[in-house]
């Protein structure tokens, strides 16, 4: 079995020398990395992370809770986070929890009992306090959808708010001229109504009006709730929240002879990939769950090792990568 001391003979350096290059820490000359990397390949040393972690009282490991991953916002949530843990050497522990407190509680106590490095967590709640707890006191937590309430020395929220992203896509259809929005949310969000605020204020600024509905985060359920309000309603410009119900909604267009964006424009809230894959294009309001994961997994880097070679270090691009931006599409042209 190769050794780390195996390696270092090899390299021509010291076990330090190929422990710091294991960590993936700055700390190490460029030759003397590329030394150590090289004797690795050439021996097959594999380390092992758990044995490594448990002298530690770490492992290279990091937890993600997310309440549904079969919804494509999440799963390119999902990718954005591995894209930047997996360059620093972190594997990822994944964890679906259906928006279910119960399930996410046990999945932060899990992590707590396996001395992980931190974790990410996508929370749909009213409150946290719940899960305060659960919360390791030794890792950081980063919260991915924000936070209401709960306050502990190792937790930490990303900088973002839904409320200016609604905001930038309903102000974005009152531009074009139409003037009753249907604001479409998904029935699994149970925190605040922060869509719903954006909508509001970009209502008052143009003199614009709106209506809002709540439907399954399906197509099939979007397409029918959708058709009870157009019958009522009538609005000429739709947001959704998710661009699975704006699939759904636009086949039911589609259906009834209803053209886009000629009779009614768009604009989905989650500009995933599916969003480039609809006929007609979905304009976006961004950030994308690719976004929010790739920033969270940074700002965790940032706490949990400081010397990590990550994307994305300073505070300040991570927020320049958070901010609302409008990507407009067929939908809305």
């Amino acid at each position: 079995m190769v050794t780390l001391k195996d390696v270092a003979k090899r390299a021509g350096v010291s076990i330090a020398t190929v422990s710091r290059v294991m960590s993936n820490s700055d700390a190490v000359a460029d030759k003397s990395r590329q030394r150590v990397l090289e004797a690795i390949e050439e021996l097959g040393y594999y380390s092992n992370e758990l044995a490594r972690g448990l002298r530690q009282e770490k492992i290279n490991a990091v937890a993600v809770i997310l309440p549904d991953i079969s919804n494509p916002f999440f799963a390119d949530m999902l990718r954005g986070i591995d894209d930047v843990l997996s360059t620093c050497s972190y594997f990822i522990l994944f964890n679906n929890t259906d928006n279910n407190i119960q399930v996410e509680k046990k999945c932060l106590e899990n992590m707590r009992s396996m001395a992980l490095s931190g974790a990410l967590v996508y929370c749909c709640h009213k409150s946290l306090d719940e899960l305060a707890p659960s919360l390791p006191a030794n890792s950081d937590t980063v919260f991915l959808s924000g936070g209401n309430g709960l306050q502990t020395d190792n937790t930490h929220f990303l900088s973002f708010s839904r409320k200016d992203t609604a905001y930038v896509a309903a102000k974005h259809l009152y531009d074009l001229k139409r003037q009753k929005l249907l604001l479409m949310l998904s029935s699994f969000r149970q925190d605040d109504n922060a869509f719903a605020e954006g909508i509001k204020k970009a209502a008052e600024e143009t003199g614009g009006s709106y209506c809002i509905a709540t439907s399954a985060d399906n197509e099939r359920d979007a397409s029918r709730v959708f058709g009870q309000a157009y019958a009522t309603e009538l609005p000429d410009g739709v947001i959704t929240e998710s661009d699975i119900q704006a699939m759904g909604i636009l086949n039911w267009l589609k259906t009834n002879g209803i053209n886009v964006p000629g009779d009614i424009s768009m604009a989905g809230l989650g500009n995933t990939s599916l969003a480039q894959c609809t006929e007609p294009a979905l304009t976006s309001a961004a950030p994308s769950g690719y976004q929010i994961g790739m920033a969270g997994a940074n700002h965790l880097l940032n706490l949990i090792q400081k010397d990590s070679k990550n994307f994305l270090r300073d505070t300040k691009t991570l927020e320049q990568m958070l901010l609302p931006n409008i990507i407009v599409r067929g939908t809305s042209k």
